[in-house]
């Protein structure tokens, strides 16, 4: 059975190996903001900024953040390059455009014989001349010019050109289906070559003096420029190779359909990067499209799967790999090890044994005596190891038989979780449980449980144990922290914890310091004589304020592990540094009180991801602070795309100017990690600004800057603690003259207050006098026509019953006219008769009849056949604002409102 176990790590082991062999990918796709998840091309600028050329447009990634462009929006980016600082040359399938990235501008390029051509790539000579590859041939844009020719050249005629490669000689180097051809501008003179094998040219690259070629079959070849040979180089798996790179005495082929091969030039030996569903960090397609490979960058554009890349990493923090032992694929729980990192581990998945040349996995299902895989806690004792379980007590690994046991076979020992456990004096063990504190002596085997209900111990949760130089024993409980001294729990009498809670760690200094770190409140410094404490939190030195691990390596330095990082803190001169997963970290779950020093000062810590370590001596600090802003949000507005209150892009700027009227700030910005999303902290600070401080962005790569008042100020920002990595920018916000405007404009307003109450009255007054006069005009226009009172009553009848019979209110262009002529009335009568007798007017009137048909009409379903406005139509509205304009004036209500009261649905 342990052999069988062998067998399984040793097979676990090279599965990891094999996953993560140099090539471990991330991914960017849609989701993270690609236009398209198809990859054409790949382009770093000076700047640091990846341009990527999608089947769908074109797109800026800075490393944490994807820009993209809207007016390349639905165009099939195919190659960009650039021939100077500012400018861009970005071709599209059918058209060419010079891209200004300081002012964003954009201006499309013409060609002398526009006659819908299909592009394929660009280049540019030493006189930054560009040629363009399209399926009619090659076409030269001048430098400076707007325009592009064809280069007329019988070579090129009736020939399929695949690729183009300037060399440093400034000859152009062209790949066909069946031959090479090179071609020299100054000279105008060309040379065909052709191709001696069957296969297809595709593409090229060029190193020194010799192209290499990749074909439309397995084939690679090579040109020598000096003795215009051909040479076959290698015959790779595929039917098709799509694009080249060269990198280090090596070419990187992306085929088609069968993953990136790369090929040693040395020994010619050909090794696959492929996709593996079965497996994270891998490559997302095996069609690949395109390539960037430089010093400490990966680049790979695939069809289909989006762009993937490894960012780069110092090398500062390690994971134990070697012959003998692989942890990369362990949750390292607990430990005890050599300088050479071999020893015991306690894992999630069982106690491992790597000493002297053996090796042995115990779990559950192969030890009787373990009654848990979890191994909280391990302590050499006497040559051999105790080992603490989660649930499953305590249990005792023999090193000579290579066997494990139990401790003790009392419910004590046999059921509980042993979290930590030390040394007392020669003959005294503590075990801290989270059913309380035991204490056992060995000589005569006898032990004492401390818990709440009989002692003064603040809690029966324990997680840690420290024994100081002083002989106290700390204990670290989910209450706080208590010692014990002279058989007596006590807590520090002259400061006040009761604010710490959870306490995860303990470690005591050089300096005699105890540390704590706890699990919301950062981590402390006792002194000595336990007379005072220092608080770190989030606010000064530490990424997070749960520290899960505390140990001094140099005299004074101190290492936190934190769910966001490593803090080193330097004692003497409390200046600090964090080291994150850019530094090598594989990953941020530390687990609590994993972490051990060994005699060759290197620091060791148990984490998700296997057995972390670092050279605590020789610890190197390569950073350089890359640092632009790439985004500036103004009042909620952002600046980064299309430019507004800026000159000019952020990027470009190492000044910032805002009017006066702005008054919160968003600066976004990277350092071109790539490290995505970010694990770097940064720190800003904004001098002369009141609050000068350093504060963390915790958030991201974003600085919230809110309510600046005028004035000139120095934007600092750097990775956090490292003094020598700021980049200094300049805001400056125009004065404000807002006050003076303001008393300036109530001055005005109260001037024009009392001129408009003036007119107004005099207003109110004419209007009053203009309305009396026309009443009593209507009165006397009426009283002149004498018009009988049966009359008057006769055409009150003739009226209704006109528009209850022949219902002209369906007409929505109805007139008074056209009543008066229906009923052979005058319209003035007619008016008299509405005035008067109705005490309404026509509009009212004929309105009326209009909203009684519509209520009639609704009532009997017609709302399910119509819609609302189709339906006011059909009742004679003009218009759906006049419906519900007239009915909310005549009955009060709106449509809807109506509808709702009486129960009725409708459709919209």
């Amino acid at each position: 059975m342990k052999n069988l176990f062998l067998i399984v790590f040793v097979f676990l082991s090279g599965l990891s190996l094999f996953a993560t062999d140099g090539y471990s990918f991330r991914n960017l796709t849609v989701e993270q903001g690609l236009t398209s998840n198809t990859i054409n091309c790949i382009h770093r600028d000076y700047k640091n900024f990846i341009w990527l050329g999608t089947a769908n447009g074109l797109n800026r990634f800075d490393g944490t953040a994807i820009l993209f462009f809207d007016e390349f929006k639905d165009k099939s980016i195919v190659s960009i390059i650039e021939p100077d600082t500012t400018s861009l040359y970005i071709l599209s399938e059918r058209e060419l455009y010079k891209y200004d990235r300081r002012l964003r501008k954009n201006i499309r390029l013409s060609f002398a014989n526009d006659d819908n051509v299909s592009f394929k790539k660009l280049a540019f000579d030493k006189n930054k001349n560009v040629y363009i590859l399209s399926d009619r041939g090659l076409y030269l844009l001048k430098k400076n010019s707007l325009t592009a020719s064809l280069v007329k050249k019988t070579s090129f005629e009736k020939k399929i050109i695949t690729d183009i490669y300037v060399d440093d000689k400034n000859n152009c180097w062209l790949t066909c289906l069946g031959a090479l051809i090179k071609y020299n501008p100054d000279s105008n003179q060309t040379l065909n070559f052709e191709n001696p094998s069957d296969s297809k040219l595709s593409c090229l690259i060029g190193v020194n003096n010799k192209l290499y070629i990749g074909t439309q079959s397995s084939k690679v070849i090579s040109f020598d420029t000096n003795s215009d040979t051909f040479t076959d180089v290698a015959s790779i798996e595929t039917s098709y190779i799509q694009t080249i790179a060269y990198h280090s005495d090596k070419l990187y082929i992306g085929t088609n359909g069968n993953g990136l091969k790369v090929l040693s030039l040395k020994d010619k030996n050909i090794s696959t990067i492929a996709q593996n569903t079965s497996q994270k960090n891998t490559l997302s397609s095996n069609a690949i499209y395109s390539l960037l490979i430089e010093d400490n960058m990966f680049w790979v554009g695939t069809f289909s799967g989006g762009l993937n890349y490894m960012p780069s990493h110092e090398n500062n923090f390690k994971t134990l790999d070697n012959r003998y032992f692989n942890s990369s694929f362990l949750n390292i729980r607990s430990f005890h090890i050599d300088n050479d990192g071999l020893g015991v581990y306690g894992a999630r998945n069982g106690f491992i044994y790597n000493q002297n040349g053996e090796f042995q996995w115990f779990t559950i299902d192969n030890t009787p005596d373990l009654k848990s895989n979890i191994i909280l806690s391990i302590l050499p004792f006497n040559g051999d190891y105790l080992i603490g379980t989660y649930g499953g007590g305590l249990n005792f690994f023999e090193t000579k038989t290579k066997s494990i046991k139990r401790f003790d076979n009392s419910p004590v020992f046999s059921e509980a979780s042993f979290y930590s456990i030390i040394k007392g004096d020669d003959s005294t063990l503590w075990f801290g449980t989270l059913s309380g504190l035991i204490k056992y002596e060995f000589d005569n085997k006898k032990y004492t449980v401390y818990n709440t209900q009989n002692s003064d111990i603040i809690s029966n949760d324990i997680y840690s144990l420290l024994k100081d130089s002083s002989g106290r024993i700390w204990i670290a409980t989910r209450a706080g922290i208590c010692y014990f001294q002279d058989g007596v729990f006590k807590q520090p009498a002259s400061i006040d914890l009761s604010f710490i809670g959870i306490v995860r760690t303990l470690f005591q200094d050089s300096g005699g310091n105890i540390w704590l770190g706890c699990e919301n409140q950062g981590a402390i410094k006792i002194s000595p004589d336990l007379s005072a404490y220092k608080n770190y939190t989030i606010h000064d030195i530490l990424p997070d304020n749960y520290v899960s691990s505390i140990i001094e390596g140099a005299r004074g330095k101190i290492w936190m592990s934190t769910p966001k990082g490593i803090v080193l803190y330097d004692n003497n001169s409390s200046g600090y540094r964090i080291y994150s997963l850019h530094d090598g970290i594989s990953s941020y779950a530390f687990n609590d009180g994993a972490v051990q020093k060994t005699e060759n000062d290197i620091l060791w810590w148990g984490n998700e991801k296997g057995l972390l370590y670092l050279d605590s001596i020789n610890v190197k600090d390569d950073y350089k602070n890359n640092i632009l802003i790439t985004k500036v949000v103004i009042d909620g507005f952002p600046e980064d795309y299309e430019i507004r209150k800026l000159s000019e892009a952020p990027e470009y700027s190492r000044t910032i100017e805002l009017p006066s009227s702005q008054k919160n700030l968003i600066f976004k910005f990277s350092d071109f990690k790539y490290d995505y999303p970010s694990s770097i902290v940064y720190e800003y600070k904004l001098e002369n600004l009141k609050d000068s401080a350093w504060h963390k962005t915790l958030a991201g790569n974003e600085i919230l800057i809110p309510d600046i008042p005028s004035g000139s100020y120095i934007l600092k920002i750097r990775k956090a603690g490292d003094h020598s990595s700021e980049k200094m920018f300049v805001v400056y916000k125009d004065k404000s003259y807002l006050i003076y405007w303001a008393l300036f404009i109530i001055v005005i307003i109260a001037i024009l207050f009392i001129y408009t109450y003036k007119w107004f009255i005099r207003r109110l007054r004419n209007y009053k006098n203009a309305a009396k006069n026309q009443e009593d005009t209507t009165k006397a226009k009426y009283q002149n026509q004498k018009i009988e009172k049966d009359e008057l009553e006769n055409i009150k009848l003739q009226l209704i019953q006109y528009m209850e019979d022949e219902k002209p209110y369906l007409n929505p262009e109805l007139k008074l006219d056209d009543i008066a002529q229906a009923i052979n009335c005058p319209k003035t009568k007619i008016s008299q008769v509405l005035n008067q007798y109705l005490d309404t007017n026509f509009s009212n009137f004929i309105s009326k009849y209009r909203i009684e048909m519509f209520k009639k009409k609704a009532a009997e379903g017609l709302l399910h056949q119509y819609t609302l406005s189709a339906l006011a139509k059909e009742c004679g509205f003009s218009s759906r604002s006049s419906f519900f304009h007239t009915m909310k004036k005549l009955t009060g209500q709106t449509p809807s409102e109506f509808l709702k009261d009486t129960g009725i649905n409708i459709k919209d």
